[in-house]
């Protein structure tokens, strides 16, 4: 079995405990948004155990408890993209990890002065109160004549209604596939799906094509005049763009379906794999 040592995160070094716990590029703005990392942000040389020693002589021992639990946090956001389930990004992991453990001195720091910037949730988006939600994406696999289209409906509450996948053996452009993802799932809607319905679509050329009837599509005009159609008749009051960390269910179906080159619905029953993934991917989980 070949094993691959280099971080699938950051693509450019080896998986040492050193790298994923503190070196890594992609985790560092994590440790950038706690007030006391400007005291040791240059500490990058020795082991894990020399990284840990030095830590403890330039922070106190209450930040010293603070970087054990980040590092736990990172290790588990680690484990958790390696599954492929929904990770947390910056502001998400430490309110999750310091809501585990109240009394930390950053969370007593960051109630006086908040010092975190926004960014998007790694969520699912809920749509208004009492309407229902259906996500879609699609995506090609390189150099080969294959697409494959991602969709989830779920109501307000995130109850997973049906979930698709569809494979085509064909290429077409990436509008083209993100424009058939919508009216795949479009085709498919619960019948149970009598509330209000809002589209969410991470292709935002899409989203603005079907709202604002850009005609400069003209490729896929007719795939969107389908679109169109099908929303005034199922009772469709919005399509909206999300961003791709909003819309993973979709984007995890299309990657399967891409990988099995199958066609599946689920209805009724919902396997362990993706009822596991819908779960972790609601917000407010954590």
């Amino acid at each position: 079995m070949n094993v691959n040592p280099i971080c699938d995160l950051c693509g450019n070094q080896a998986e040492t405990l050193t790298h994923v716990l503190w070196c890594c590029a992609k985790v560092k703005p994590i440790r950038k948004l706690v007030p006391w990392y400007k005291r040791c942000e240059h500490v990058n040389k020795g082991s894990m155990f020399d990284i840990l020693v030095t830590l403890k002589e330039k922070i106190d021992k209450s930040e010293f408890e603070d970087a054990i639990k980040i590092m736990w946090a990172i290790w588990e956001n680690r484990n958790r993209n390696w599954n492929k389930l929904p990770v947390m990004n910056g502001i998400q992991l430490l309110e999750w990890i310091f809501s585990a453990y109240p009394g930390s001195k950053f969370n007593d720091e960051n109630a006086k002065k908040p010092t975190l910037k926004p960014q998007h949730l790694k969520n699912w988006k809920r749509p208004p109160t009492g309407c229902i939600s259906v996500n879609c994406d699609a995506a090609m696999q390189t150099g080969a004549a294959s697409v494959g289209a991602g969709f989830i409906w779920r109501d307000w509450e995130g109850k997973t209604m049906l979930a698709g996948m569809v494979y085509f053996p064909s290429c077409c452009s990436v509008e083209m596939a993100e424009a058939w993802a919508i009216l795949e799932a479009l085709k498919r809607q619960p019948y149970t799906a009598t509330s209000p319905i809002e589209i969410q679509s991470d292709c935002k050329q899409i989203v603005d094509a079907i709202k604002d009837q850009d005609n400069h599509l003209s490729v896929v005009s007719t795939i969107l005049h389908q679109i169109k159609s099908r929303m005034k008749s199922s009772n469709c009051i919005n399509i909206v763009h999300v961003h791709r960390e909003n819309n993973e269910c979709a984007n995890m179906l299309t990657r399967k379906c891409l990988a099995t080159k199958t066609t599946q619905f689920f209805t009724h029953s919902f396997p362990r794999w993706l009822a596991n993934f819908c779960k972790a991917d609601l917000p407010n989980m954590m």
